[in-house]
């Protein structure tokens, strides 16, 4: 939606207020189905399928690629200091709906989960894999990459010196590294093996 076609940009909140709504809709629809409805809660499976992290790290790191937004949201605030509060109060309400979807689909469903391909046919599978290599690429370039080296550059004089500090931003940008060539190799692999 451009933001042209508001006079005045506080309108922008409340349609971020609508997506957070929707997404507790969505969760408690899950909740509500498994519960009350004849599927439950009591399917078994193989909790960890080591095949499908590389997949699951891009998926997750999509969820999580809004970053480049954040300067913005800075500077539009009317408070900056609860800049910090803020952040982390939508990361951990995105982690816990995120997990709470994850566990409730497996509670639910458990190894009897078919592939998007097999389940939901040929356009939703190719949507899933596009979004894993959007995580894979884009999302980890810009959510943990860019900042990392940015903050390499900006703070360069103090850590200069070998320090926890300097050890922890690069095993960060060493891990997103990795992460990101292997999502997108197997997001590739996957998008290949469509066609």
């Amino acid at each position: 939606m451009p933001t042209v076609w508001f006079n005045d940009l506080s309108v922008l909140s409340c349609i971020s207020a609508t997506r957070v709504l929707t997404s507790a809709i969505i969760l408690g629809s899950t909740l509500w189905i498994g519960a009350i409805g004849r599927i439950g809660f009591n399917e078994k499976g193989t909790t960890l399928h080591l095949k499908g992290i590389p997949t699951a790290t891009s998926l997750y790191a999509f969820c999580y690629s809004a970053h480049p937004v954040f300067p913005t949201l800075y500077t539009s605030m009317a408070n900056k200091l609860q800049f910090t509060k803020v952040m982390m109060l939508c990361f951990l309400f995105c982690t816990l709906a995120n997990m709470s979807m994850a566990v409730t689909g497996y509670l639910m469903f458990g190894s009897k989960v078919e592939s998007q391909h097999d389940c939901c046919g040929y356009d939703s599978s190719l949507f899933g894999s596009l979004m894993s290599l959007v995580g894979a690429f884009l999302g980890f370039t810009t959510s943990v990459l860019l900042p990392c080296i940015c903050y390499l550059k900006i703070t360069g004089s103090s850590c200069k010196r070998v320090g926890l500090e300097l050890v922890v931003v690069g095993v960060v940008i060493l891990m997103g590294i990795f992460t990101a060539i292997v999502g997108t190799w197997t997001s590739l692999k996957e998008i290949i093996g469509i066609f």
